[in-house]
């Protein structure tokens, strides 16, 4: 009994520490912003947390500080998509509400670039079918966000990326998946030498996997 009791405080106190986070960043976000990093590695810690209730909160605080801190958060996305994009590949149908609560925000809220290196290195390959199709949607989200003039300007990191990323997306096996990606092809449709592009690349993906 002691110990079921022990945990149980445990558990309300790391709500109640992610409860204050979310208030604090909600009604005063400039000063979320001097300790930002300790901050979302604490959070992160939780999203880890194999409780759902706690997971739960810690994806939702998240949420939080995207909209709030903006590209305050860009600095550490590589490492909240590594872990944040993941948790959409659980059995959990509450969790990967939340993960796609989250991202979403994270598209609307922080510089485009820095979301589409960060969602790509995380899920565009991730062995669950659930992360890929997420990952898909959300990037298909930012490229109409910013458009197929910045998209296939040629800057790096973004055009050498995406239409790659596309290409092997658009062989998934998951018909969700794939059609996020023609999605994405049509708000680049104008762009006449992108079907060619695409079809090379995905030729290419196709001869080094025989």
């Amino acid at each position: 009994m002691f110990v079921w009791f022990f945990f149980y405080l445990y558990r309300e106190t790391k709500m109640e520490g992610l409860n204050l986070i979310r208030r604090l960043t909600m009604s005063h976000p400039e000063e979320s912003t001097g300790q930002m990093h300790t901050v979302v590695v604490a959070v992160l810690n939780e999203v880890k947390n194999l409780r759902s209730s706690v997971s739960k909160l810690a994806i939702m605080c998240m949420a939080d500080m995207f909209q709030e801190l903006h590209q305050a958060m860009d600095k550490d996305l590589d490492q909240i998509c590594k872990i944040l994009v993941p948790k959409g590949g659980e059995s959990n149908a509450f969790i990967r509400e939340d993960v796609d609560k989250a991202l979403d925000s994270m598209v609307q809220n922080v510089s485009p670039q820095r979301a589409l290196c960060a969602l790509i290195n995380a899920g565009s390959s991730h062995k669950s079918a659930n992360v890929r199709k997420a990952t898909a949607m959300h990037l298909g989200r930012l490229v109409e966000k910013m458009g197929p003039g910045r998209v296939l300007s040629g800057v790096k990191d973004i055009t050498d990326k995406i239409l790659p990323t596309a290409a092997r997306l658009a062989l998934d096996n998951a018909q969700e998946t794939r059609y996020d990606v023609h999605r994405s092809k049509r708000t680049l449709h104008w762009f006449h030498w992108i079907d060619t592009y695409m079809q090379l690349c995905i030729t290419t993906i196709l001869i080094l996997h025989t």
